[in-house]
């Protein structure tokens, strides 16, 4: 194996409970309640699919405002309690250098984001050389870690 792919939310990164969290929060500074479960579903849709879940929901154009609400109750959030890695995700990424194993973050993510979180999260790396977006080496064996649904849509699509 020469390659390793991981997710950063919910992989690398213990932010699934925080995102599912805030965008409870959110909704309900806006009139609504949104369960868990739907939280969960919604951290794995990409934004076009976000907003057509929100309008079939809750029958408003709430996507982008509640989407602010949720970003600005998650950064208050960072500023007293920082992003946490994973159980075992700094030593693993170590384990991976040592035997020269390559490895990136694919993630729908920003950059500026990815950056931020691995550094409050203590994970050594560079984004810049780890961060890509669809990047599959032709002919390679590979390992890929996906948390989210959409990730996996994503790569059965691309038949990985």
């Amino acid at each position: 194996m020469k390659t390793v792919f991981f997710d950063l939310d919910g992989v690398l990164l213990d932010t699934e409970p925080l995102y599912r969290r805030f965008w409870m929060e959110a909704v309900q500074a806006y009139g609504h309640t949104m369960c868990e479960e739907e939280a969960l579903a919604l951290r794995s849709l990409d934004a076009s699919l976000a907003a057509e879940w929100f309008e079939k929901k809750f029958g408003s154009d709430i996507y982008g405002k509640v989407r602010e609400k949720r970003k600005e109750l998650m950064e208050a959030h960072r500023a007293n309690e920082p992003v946490r890695a994973k159980a075992g995700a700094a030593k693993l990424l170590r384990e991976l250098e040592q035997k020269e194993i390559n490895y990136y973050i694919v993630t729908a993510s920003p950059l500026s984001r990815v950056e931020r979180y691995t550094k409050e999260a203590g994970l050594d790396l560079d984004p810049k050389k780890s961060y890509q977006q669809n990047v599959y080496p032709e002919g390679s064996r590979f390992l890929m870690f996906i948390w989210k649904p959409c990730g996996q849509r994503d790569a059965r699509q691309k038949k990985l």
